[in-house]
């Protein structure tokens, strides 16, 4: 149940010291009295009600732990219990409310051309020390489509922006960028979210590490974790519990119309498990990981392992 304006007005007037304080501190209160409801409610006597309502009283460990956790006076954890503590009551979870705001990209915002991922150069300024034009945020960009697969929320459809920057030439994409003139990509200093696998596909930083770590404690073949994939990272809770298929049926029509396969392969799996582990590498010699700008992306890195 979302929090009413009407509440958050009276909260205001009820307690105006609160304003003394940011959002962000009022979001993680409730959050983390979210997150103990089940132990709050415990904690109460038998005989009160917490199925269909809040207890009223925050145990006095969690109020001053929270207290800690928030740096909000205990008095005022207390009474912005009293005041939200229905509404924390019947929240949806972080898992919830992210599934709900996904679909709503899926279902209404792709065919408008809105996406719920959008790949960017982690600068919009040109980092390039012999630039005459550093101060300036770069505008002259390039949108193009993307597959996804990520970690949590499924195969996404992403837009993915380029810059190039009018002072010197480069151009920067999410991953790397490629000064004008070059035909070397040179990586930036920290793990990108998104590792780019293909012109058109990328895979989160977090299941190539989880390829990595089957690949070499379980000696899983790259097809079966591309499987492996499909049938479990690919889909989401909804899905899982609403239907099941001895061969799941995971790419769903919108999928189906997007401009590029959205199916994992097992070059996009060898892809991410190499360039991320060049990334590591590098990142521990204190180097940043150059590789050709021509051909595949998988012969470009592994030509770098073998350099």
């Amino acid at each position: 149940m979302p929090i009413p304006l009407e509440l958050v007005h009276r909260v205001f007037h009820a307690y105006p010291h609160v304003l003394a304080y940011d959002l962000e501190q009022i979001n993680e209160f409730l959050k983390l009295c979210y997150a103990e409801r089940e132990v709050i409610a415990l904690i109460h006597h038998a005989t009160i009600d917490t199925i269909t309502q809040a207890p009223p009283l925050l145990p006095e460990i969690h109020a001053a732990w929270i207290a800690d956790q928030t740096n909000l006076p205990l008095d005022l954890v207390n009474s912005l219990w009293g005041a939200f503590k229905d509404a924390i009551w019947t929240m949806a979870s972080d898992s919830q409310e992210l599934a709900a705001r996904v679909q709503r990209f899926v279902e209404s915002g792709w065919d408008k051309g809105i996406s719920y991922k959008t790949l960017a150069p982690p600068s919009k300024k040109c980092i390039n020390d012999a630039c005459r034009d550093r101060t300036s945020e770069m505008r002259k960009e390039t949108i193009r489509d993307g597959i996804v697969f990520t970690f949590d929320i499924g195969i996404q459809w992403a837009k993915v922006i380029h810059l190039t920057c009018i002072g010197c030439g480069t151009n920067y994409r999410s991953n790397y960028y490629i000064p004008r003139g070059s035909e070397t990509r040179i990586y930036y200093q920290e793990l990108p979210e998104y590792l780019q696998v293909d012109d058109h596909h990328y895979v989160d930083a977090r299941l190539a590490n989880h390829w990595t770590t089957s690949l070499l404690i379980g000696a899983t073949a790259a097809t079966s974790l591309a499987r492996i994939y499909e049938q479990s990272f690919g889909c989401n809770i909804e899905e899982l519990t609403r239907q099941y298929y001895s061969r799941p049926q995971m790419l769903s029509q919108k999928l189906r119309r997007l401009p590029f396969s959205p199916k994992l392969n097992t070059d996009h799996v060898w892809t991410a498990f190499i360039v991320l582990a060049l990334l590591r590498d590098c990142k521990v010699h204190g180097v940043r990981l150059r590789v050709p700008h021509d051909g595949e992306q998988r012969s470009s890195a592994t030509i770098v392992m073998y350099a």
